[in-house]
């Protein structure tokens, strides 16, 4: 499972509209293809209308992987907010994540609804801005420490993709050896 956060609310100025996708129920792939610039790197996921449903995301330079992250959990199933998706964004009750896309230009996002107790549904995305946050910093405490090393081991021995820090959509010793890079390299 990627990072997520869940932010104040993003002003529409600093924000893509959210744009409207619909599935057909647990493990159906739904792609978007995207074209990422410096001014809105931030992609943001989140399920409308009932709540219940859960995502998977990966977003695809060609065929390299080159963000991937999970949606939250959401906490309860079969309330309603419609197509409100500023407001399903900012509450724990609807499946939501993002991340920040390394790279630019055209993309593919693949999002898998990994839970849809309603057989389908409907969700939004969009690109905001966003800054590159230090990825090695993987407890989110603002410090490289010993503790980061110990999350990256976790996402790494659980096979979770946060920990594919070379892109390639595999687990290898080479996440290790990027990790360790970005480790030593610092946070600014």
């Amino acid at each position: 499972m990627g990072r997520h956060t869940r932010p104040n609310p993003i002003p529409a100025a600093h924000a893509q509209a959210w744009d409207r996708f619909f599935f057909d129920g647990a493990g159906s792939i739904t792609t978007i293809d995207v074209v990422v610039s410096d001014d809105f790197p931030q992609l943001q996921i989140t399920d409308a209308f009932l709540s219940g449903d859960q995502f998977s995301v990966r977003v695809l330079d060609g065929g390299s992987v080159v963000e991937a992250f999970d949606c939250s959990v959401p906490t309860i199933e079969g309330d309603q907010i419609g197509d409100d998706y500023d407001a399903a964004f900012a509450d724990d009750r609807w499946s939501s994540g993002e991340v920040f896309i390394s790279a630019r230009g055209p993309l593919t996002i693949e999002i898998t609804a990994t839970a849809s107790p309603f057989g389908g549904g409907g969700a939004g995305w969009r690109l905001t801005e966003g800054d590159d946050p230090c990825r090695a910093d993987l407890d989110g405490d603002g410090e490289l420490t010993l503790f980061d090393f110990l999350a990256f081991q976790n996402l790494f021995d659980a096979g979770d993709l946060a920990a594919d820090f070379d892109g390639d959509g595999r687990l290898t010793l080479f996440d290790f050896l990027e990790y360790q890079n970005e480790f030593d390299a610092g946070c600014d």
